[in-house]
């Protein structure tokens, strides 16, 4: 699975994009903690964006809430 264009804060969030990054965010949502998982509807919100972050974080990783392709 690979997104064509950026997910998260100030980014494009094409709906197929950020169904994608859901899907995967549920699937590793033990190394971070998420609970409940997200809705995989393909729609960016608060939710997604936290998960994200959280995502972001528990890996080490600087990024600002975004994921980009081939990142």
């Amino acid at each position: 699975m690979c997104i064509s264009q950026p997910v998260g804060e100030s980014a494009a969030n094409g709906h197929a994009d950020v169904k994608v990054v859901q899907v995967l965010l549920n699937t590793n949502a033990g190394v971070f903690g998420l609970a409940p998982p997200l809705a995989e509807d393909g729609a960016f919100g608060s939710k997604t964006g936290s998960a994200i972050r959280a995502f972001q974080q528990s890996q080490g990783l600087q990024e600002a809430g975004k994921i980009v392709p081939d990142g």
